[in-house]
């Protein structure tokens, strides 16, 4: 696949920041390997990092949030507290000092999954959850944001594959009603931030994937204005208070 590369702008220092969204199952991860992969093969800085995670503190985070314990459930406030530890820490260790050194970063899930899966999935109250993101992040915010969207029976097919039954983590054994209410998060996001996060179908093989991010990453990579002198606020996220009804 041949495509132009985006030009470089004496007028952009900083990197650009983007994130990979969707629920488990997608291929999300895989999509994040091969951009990273694209940016190096056309010379470009750039660094993977991916939520909850990316630091070895974060990574010791990370496991707690995502491991069964028989003994002990997890509160919906302290995983949301946790998953916001880990996403400060990133955010000032790693992703910053990228962006302003002219790295690219992507990001394999920022804050959108804690507005789909905090406050959506577990039903937490919307405005807490954007002030704690905001706290976290310091009003950083993606440049692009790709939501990856797949039939809810083909991603089920795909996690039994990897996984198997028993080697489901905390979130992706949980009900079918929970990750109902995640995909209707997802899609909130989309229509509220239009500008920033563009739904990207995960059917076909993985290439076919990946033409489409990469032909839209570079459209808007060349086209967007991006201003990262001035971040971008969280505050920025309209919608109500409290969600929904998630029937």
């Amino acid at each position: 696949m041949t495509l132009e590369t985006p030009k470089e702008s004496t007028e952009r220092q900083r990197g650009v920041f983007i994130s990979f969204e969707g629920m488990d199952g997608v291929g999300k991860s895989t999509q994040v390997r091969r951009l990273v992969d694209w940016f190096k093969s056309q010379g470009k800085r750039v660094l993977l990092v991916r939520e909850p995670g990316g630091t070895p503190l974060c990574e010791n985070i990370r496991d707690l949030i995502k491991t069964r314990d028989p003994g002990e459930s997890m509160s919906n406030e302290t995983e949301a507290l946790l998953i916001n530890a880990s996403r400060a820490q990133l955010v000032r260790k790693v992703i910053l000092p990228a962006l302003e050194d002219g790295v690219h970063v992507v990001s394999d899930r920022f804050y959108d999954s804690t507005i789909a899966y905090q406050a959506f999935g577990r039903g937490m109250a919307l405005d807490p959850i954007r002030e704690l993101i905001q706290f976290a992040t310091g009003g950083l915010r993606p440049d692009i944001t790709f939501y990856l969207h797949l039939d809810k029976n083909l991603r089920k097919s795909r996690l039994r594959a990897r996984d198997g039954e028993s080697g489901l983590d905390r979130f992706e054994s949980a009900g079918e009603a929970f990750f109902d209410r995640i995909e209707a998060g997802f899609q909130w996001i989309c229509r509220e931030e239009s500008d920033r996060v563009h739904e990207i179908s995960a059917e076909g093989s993985e290439e076919e994937v990946f033409e489409r991010a990469l032909q839209k990453a570079l459209d808007l990579i060349n086209c967007a204005p991006f201003s990262n002198s001035e971040k971008s606020s969280v505050d920025k996220i309209s919608g109500p208070s409290s969600l929904p009804n998630s029937n």
